[in-house]
C-alpha cells in the first residue's frame, strides 16, 4: 500500500516475494504469476484486521506527481482509476465494503455484499466512463480503498 501500482518500486517488492521460499509445491511449482492488484487487497485485508483498530497502519502512497503517474505501468494507471472508483465506494457505503472484505472470498456471504454494492458502481464512475473489473479485483481495490479510509481516520483522530 505504501507503493503505487505499477510502479518499479511495487515491481521490486513483487520479485522480492516470489521467490522458491514462498512456495512449496515439492519441485511442481517453478514459477508464482498472479495479478498484482489481488494481492495488494488480500495484503491491505489481513494488515486491517490485525493492525487497523491499533492505529498501527503505514502510510499509503500519497502525492503522485503526473511524471510519476506517466512513469507507471498501463497495469497501474488502469489500478489508480480503480483505486479512485473504489475510493467512491467506500466513502459511499463502508459499513458494506467492511462486510465484503470479512466475507470469506468465493462464498455466498460474498456474492450477497456484491449486489449490495452493485447500486453505488455507476453513481461512482465519471460521467459516460466505463470500467470493466472481475469481483475478485473489485474487491482487492475496496481493500485497499478500504485500508486508505482506515489510515486516513487514524492519522485525524491524532
Amino acid at each position: 500500500m505504501t507503493v503505487p501500482p505499477g510502479s518499479a518500486q511495487e515491481r521490486a517488492l513483487l520479485r522480492k516475494i516470489s521467490t522458491d521460499r514462498c512456495t512449496s509445491g515439492q519441485g511442481q511449482v517453478y514459477h508464482m504469476d498472479f495479478q498484482p492488484q489481488m494481492l495488494r487487497g488480500v495484503i491491505a485485508e489481513v494488515v486491517l484486521d490485525a493492525d487497523g483498530r491499533k492505529g498501527k497502519l503505514a502510510p499509503p502512497f500519497t502525492g503522485l506527481t503526473a511524471e510519476t503517474i506517466a512513469a507507471l505501468d498501463a497495469r497501474g494507471r488502469s489500478a489508480l482509476r480503480a483505486l479512485d472508483l473504489a475510493g467512491c465506494i467506500v466513502a459511499a457505503a463502508p459499513d458494506t465494503v467492511t462486510a465484503l472484505i470479512k466475507s470469506a472470498p468465493a462464498s455466498s456471504k460474498e456474492a450477497r455484499v456484491f449486489e449490495q454494492l452493485a447500486p453505488h458502481l455507476g453513481p461512482c464512475l465519471p460521467s459516460g466512463a466505463q470500467m470493466t473489473l472481475a469481483k475478485p479485483q473489485l474487491r482487492g481495490f475496496l481493500a485497499e480503498a478500504a485500508y486508505r479510509a482506515a489510515y486516513a481516520t487514524a492519522s485525524e483522530a491524532k
